[in-house]
């Protein structure tokens, strides 16, 4: 039997669920888009270049937030087509 969460997650062999992966993962995906944007808007008011590092580092988070906006619509519409989702 495995107990649930608070969040109804259901807890592995170690008590740990899998919503604090995902709140770990969002809190340094905000935090890198953060500085990414912070620093970029700086930047620009200073009229000076990014530095390369930064440039990569947005594109790389520019890039998995269209990946993810991309699966989450392609699995949304997939669940309406197919009938397993009732209300969005």
């Amino acid at each position: 039997t495995h107990t649930k969460a608070a969040g109804g997650w259901p807890l592995d062999l170690y008590g740990t669920s899998e919503a604090g992966m995902i709140e770990a993962v969002a809190l340094t995906y905000g935090m890198l888009l953060s500085f990414v944007l912070s620093g970029a808007s700086r930047n620009r008011k200073l009229a000076r270049p990014n530095p390369p590092m930064l440039e990569y580092v947005g594109y790389v988070l520019f890039g998995v937030t269209a990946t993810a906006a991309v699966a989450l619509a392609v699995y949304a519409g997939w669940g309406v087509i197919d009938g397993a989702v009732t209300a969005v």
